[in-house]
């Protein structure tokens, strides 16, 4: 099942006036984290972190043109994660997977592991990382800003590289 963050107002905007020319929609697919560690079960549901998600441009972080971000509901295995192929079948040639494999608590601090699979150049280039934000204590709030500042970070680091 998925459910839509949200389609950029450029996408909207060409998707019902004719006279535009319509560009590549593009698709950010996001698996959260199915089973979060005992402290963070309730803090960062799947739920919440797409919740926490909503607050931030996740397509412009990522450096994808417009189109819409959308969080899946299946459970990717790690032999799903390693195979070179998209982990759906139906997707548009402008798409990128996210999938979020663990959120831990430290202390003072959230960690976010991750892997990035970017098919915007036909190949699969797969940027596999961890990124850590402060946290001040585990009100929901706090959890969600931490979170936040994890994506944003996961998205700086899996950035094109500069030929």
């Amino acid at each position: 099942m998925k459910r839509v963050i949200g389609p950029l107002l450029l996408g909207l905007l060409t998707a019902s006036s004719p006279a535009l020319a319509q560009p590549a929609m593009c698709e950010l697919h996001v698996w959260p984290v199915r089973s979060p560690s005992a402290p963070a079960a309730n803090l960062l549901s799947p739920s919440s972190q797409a919740l926490a998600a909503s607050t931030l441009d996740l397509l412009s972080l990522f450096g994808m043109g417009p189109g819409m971000v959308l969080f899946e509901s299946d459970i990717i295995t790690p032999a799903k994660l390693n195979n070179p192929h998209r982990l759906l079948a139906e997707t548009p040639a402008c798409d990128a997977e996210l999938i979020l494999t663990a959120n831990q608590f430290a202390p003072g601090s959230l960690k976010t592991d991750f892997t990035f699979r970017d098919f915007r150049t036909g190949q699969m280039r797969v940027v596999r990382g961890s990124a850590a934000s402060p946290l001040h204590s585990q009100a929901q709030k706090d959890v969600s800003a931490a979170f936040a500042a994890n994506l944003r970070t996961i998205a700086g680091q899996t950035a094109q590289p500069r030929r």
